[in-house]
């Protein structure tokens, strides 16, 4: 009887250290999957705001040359008159 009882003594012992593994496991898959959602969200928000900042440049370089853009072609024009009054003023001064 003595056998038997240390027999049954030895396996609730390891029932006992495998439950409690069981939960240790169990609470640190919980844990690593809030740390994988925490983090998972964390990097999809910064994905977003990536492509966000993305769109926002390519708008703002767009509006940018645009100005430019404008700006050249109005430069342009008064070099155009100046040169025309440069010429005038040439042909002027020779009469």
């Amino acid at each position: 009887m003595m056998i038997i009882e240390l027999v049954f003594v030895l396996v609730y012992h390891f029932l006992q250290k495998n439950l409690v593994f069981m939960k240790a496991t169990e609470e640190l898959q919980g844990r690593v999957g809030k740390l994988k959602t925490m983090y998972g969200s964390g990097i999809k928000a910064l994905d977003d705001m990536a492509k966000e900042l993305e769109e926002n440049s390519r708008s703002t370089f767009g509006s940018l040359n645009s100005e430019v853009s404008k700006h050249s072609h109005a430069v342009e024009g008064v070099s155009i008159k100046l040169m025309l009054l440069l010429s005038d003023l040439n042909s002027f001064s020779l009469v």
